[in-house]
């Protein structure tokens, strides 16, 4: 039996009627189930170097889906406010059993196939994914404030409750690294010698006191020369990943990469072929770019779904 997925994924400046109306248009598509994949909180950095998230959108979108009648779930990316996200998923969660918060489902079974989560991005506050000593859960800094780390080691927990590698489909917003630039991970990286970003402790070495100080002092040197493509996945996830012999693996983040496919080897995936390894970066909603899957038992296939296609008139 096959089933259909939508997928949405970084939601930064979008129009939250975009939004909602690309929902509408992937019910339409015939989608079973929604999957939300990260960057969901209209989180953005502005010209002066703050950053922010549209809580009152935010708060909407998650009304709408639960007005819808069909399984949603949602998954925190890097750019994903943790006190309003966590409050607000929890509680509509809890009230409406077609939501799903994947930080408390992080396995979802079905009847010829499993979904697994990992939720969280590359950051140091928010939710935090991580190959890391800590165990996943909730922490408090000393400064003071929440944040979630979410252990990607954990993934090989969930495989081994899983009777075939092959029909298991794993969802996060990040990446795992890949070689080349016409891979999924490639996204506009930003290159200046004079920053050297330290991943232990994640920040950048320049006499700054915090990372929003680095970032507002490297505002002023930026310009179009300084941005490059570039492979910019997680390599301690590619080798969880490669170890746990997943191969089918969604994902958001690289908005640079949006709609391409290929498999494990990088090699390209066409449209609407089913196949049984498949490495899809589905969704960059600011440019209206949505996706599908479908899913028969070991074999997936994709489908790129422009909103601009769907509508009519000036957008």
């Amino acid at each position: 039996m096959v089933t259909r997925y939508g997928l949405i994924s970084d939601i930064h400046t979008a129009k939250l009627d975009d939004v909602l109306r690309g929902i509408d248009v992937l019910k339409d598509e015939g989608i079973d189930e929604l999957i939300l994949n990260g960057d969901l909180s209209w989180g953005v950095s502005d010209k002066n170097g703050r950053e922010f998230f549209n809580i009152d959108n935010f708060e909407k979108l998650i009304e709408y889906v639960a007005k819808q009648d069909i399984p949603t779930y949602f998954l925190p990316g890097d750019k994903d406010n943790f006190s309003k996200f966590e409050a607000y998923v929890s509680f509509f969660s809890f009230k409406n059993p077609h939501i799903f918060y994947t930080i408390d489902r992080p396995v979802i079974h079905k009847k010829d196939h499993t979904l697994i989560f990992l939720p969280g991005g590359e950051v140091e506050d928010g939710f935090s994914l991580e190959d890391s000593i800590y165990e996943t859960g909730r922490y408090e800094w000393a400064r003071g404030g929440f944040f979630r780390i979410i252990n990607m080691n954990d993934l090989k927990k969930y495989m081994k409750d899983v009777d075939d590698p092959e029909k298991a489909i794993l969802f996060s917003h990040i990446p795992i690294k890949f070689n080349t630039l016409r891979a999924v991970d490639v996204d506009e990286a930003f290159v200046d010698d004079s920053f050297k970003y330290n991943e232990k402790y994640r920040c950048f070495k320049k006499g700054y006191l915090s990372l929003k100080d680095a970032k507002l002092g490297s505002l002023k040197q930026r310009s179009t020369q300084d941005y490059i493509p570039k492979n910019v996945g997680s390599s301690d996830l590619e080798k969880i990943v490669k170890d746990v012999g997943i191969k089918k693996h969604i994902t958001g983040h690289t908005h640079y990469s949006v709609h391409r496919a290929h498999d494990l080897h990088e090699n390209p995936v066409n449209e609407n072929e089913w196949t049984n390894e498949l490495f899809f970066m589905a969704s960059y909603m600011d440019k209206l770019k949505l996706g599908m899957i479908d899913v028969d038992e070991n074999r997936v296939r994709y489908f790129r779904v422009n909103l601009k296609d769907y509508i009519k008139g000036p957008l």
